[in-house]
């Protein structure tokens, strides 16, 4: 994981969450936000803020594309937020 990467994780009420990204995002960053997508599996809804992102990698990009094809079964909503939606694919 990029050593300035955090997530802050914020629990908006009963079944909306929001996760905060802060720092570089590489590919160890997003097998993190694959995680705390996981810990985070029973909102119906869950927002990413990238807005305090510094940089994005595109390998850490594609590991979350990749992810978010895969997940069919899985239906939350995610929004991103954020200047520019730097992780909207």
């Amino acid at each position: 994981m990029a050593n300035n990467f955090t997530i802050k994780k914020e629990k908006l009420d009963k079944s909306n969450s929001k996760l905060i990204l802060s720092g570089d995002f590489d590919g160890t960053s997003a097998w993190e936000l694959i995680h705390a997508l996981k810990e985070v599996k029973n909102c119906s809804r869950v927002i990413i803020n990238t807005h305090a992102l510094k940089k994005i990698f595109p390998f850490g990009l594609q590991i979350l594309l990749n992810y978010s094809f895969s997940r069919s079964k899985d239906k939350r909503v995610i929004i991103f937020e954020g200047e520019e939606l730097k992780l909207k694919p």
